[in-house]
């Protein structure tokens, strides 16, 4: 009788063990990661899920090689009729992926003084797609929940930087968002930039 105790205890041990082994054991669902450089159709791809309206419409041939791609896409609700979005794309054996989108905001589309402050919401469809595109992410919304966290900071050009699933991320304005003024002349654009890399280590060695 004891001896049944025993190895019933001792089953109820190994089973125990594996119940809690196996979420660790589990590979967790990720992002896919396309192919870099990045294809059109892998853009047009992500931008169709993501549900936006974006639509690419320009690629420099001279720029896009084996390991380099760029793309302008146009943004029908930022009114202008020229591109606003650009996807740089690279693949090397120093850097592994890197990749920049970058939205452009003409002075014309800002208004003064604002009727609401500038919010991280403002730029979510920019981070999703991003993440889309970097691929290795938890979902789409990583990079945007992660930055939600933190207040955005109008008086610096980096946004936030940190280490997440896919990679390590940058995002940074082109001036300082307390300086953006609809009233610069001379076609002034201001820029929200979101570089992805594989490690900081990688983001160090391109800086």
């Amino acid at each position: 009788m004891g001896m049944s105790k025993f190895y019933t205890r001792s089953l109820t041990c190994v089973v125990l063990a594996l119940v809690l082994l196996l979420p660790a054991c589990q590979k967790q669902e990720v992002l896919p990661r396309p192919e870099f450089p990045l294809s059109e159709e892998t853009i047009t791809a992500a931008v169709t899920a993501q549900g936006l309206d974006w639509t690419v419409n320009w690629n420099e041939q001279e720029r896009q090689t084996d390991i380099k791609t760029v793309y302008g896409l146009l943004q029908p609700e930022s009114g202008q009729e020229f591109n606003t979005v650009f996807i740089t794309s690279a693949q090397t054996e120093e850097l592994g992926h890197y990749l920049d989108t970058v939205l452009m905001i003409s002075h014309t589309q800002l208004q003064w003084p604002l009727e609401e402050p500038h919010s991280w919401e403002e730029w979510k469809d920019l981070l999703m797609l991003s993440a889309r595109l970097y691929g290795g992410f938890e979902d789409e919304e990583e990079i945007f929940q992660a930055c939600a966290k933190e207040e955005l900071p109008l008086d610096k050009t980096t946004l936030w930087e940190g280490t997440l699933t896919g990679g390590y991320c940058q995002v940074r304005a082109s001036a300082p968002i307390q300086d953006w003024s609809p009233f610069a002349g001379g076609g002034l654009m201001y820029s929200i930039h979101v570089e992805l890399f594989e490690s900081e280590d990688a983001y160090h060695a391109f800086k």
